[in-house]
């Protein structure tokens, strides 16, 4: 056992490889004439290195420019798909406005629009409750607006009927209607919210707000 491992790695008359064979050399020698080897070759072996490192660095080159050649194709596909994407949005509020009889408009719920030429269709829902009292008609005061301009009800009123002998009993109000943004507007011109009203005759109340977007 000794012998062969004296053979294999100890024997001053092995054959062994370059220590350069790794960069190219192919030259096979006995061990005790590496040195010599490596003295006389030592310009061609820094040049086989030399080379060997251009090579990886050149391979390197090339993955890093077929990375970002895939980056910038997946960044032209995103932008495809963006384009592509319709704008939605839909905004939600717990809020409960109580029985109202101030005749000042306020915002129940909002949302800012993009800043884009497109068509939108806008969908709203809310419930309403009176006070306690007789059945008899009255009107619920609510208006969708886009920077203060009333975009529905065309009237700014909706009429329905309500049971009033029994408080806080809600009756679901619901709309739709579609509109369109020129794409220049500012943020503010931008911007859409529900809008309740009170009566100072027939006050009543709002709950369970919603309002959605969506480009068309």
């Amino acid at each position: 056992r000794n012998f062969k491992q004296h053979v294999r790695k100890e024997c001053q008359h092995r054959l062994v490889l370059c220590e350069f064979a790794k960069f190219g050399c192919s030259v096979k020698t006995a061990a005790n004439n590496m040195r010599r080897h490596c003295d006389e070759y030592k310009f061609d072996h820094l040049s086989l290195k030399f080379d060997y490192i251009s090579d990886i660095s050149s391979q390197q080159q090339k993955t890093i420019d077929l990375l970002q050649n895939q980056v910038a194709r997946q960044a032209v596909d995103m932008q495809k798909l963006q384009s592509r994407c319709l704008w939605k949005s839909v905004v939600f509020s717990k809020k409960r406005k109580t029985l109202e009889k101030s005749e000042l408009w306020t915002c129940m719920v909002a949302m800012f629009l993009p800043q884009k030429k497109a068509r939108f269709l806008c969908r709203y829902s809310f419930s309403c409750f009176a006070t306690k009292g007789s059945n008899e008609a009255y009107r619920v005061y609510y208006s969708v607006q886009l920077n203060n301009k009333q975009l529905h009800p065309a009237s700014g009123v909706h009429p329905t009927q309500i049971c009033r002998s029994a408080q806080n009993e809600q009756v679901p109000i619901s709309g739709s209607f579609v509109f369109e943004l020129e794409g220049n507007e500012t943020q503010n011109d931008r911007k859409i919210g529900l809008w309740h009203m009170g009566n100072k005759s027939c006050p009543f109340g709002i709950s369970g707000c919603v309002l959605e977007c969506h480009e068309l």
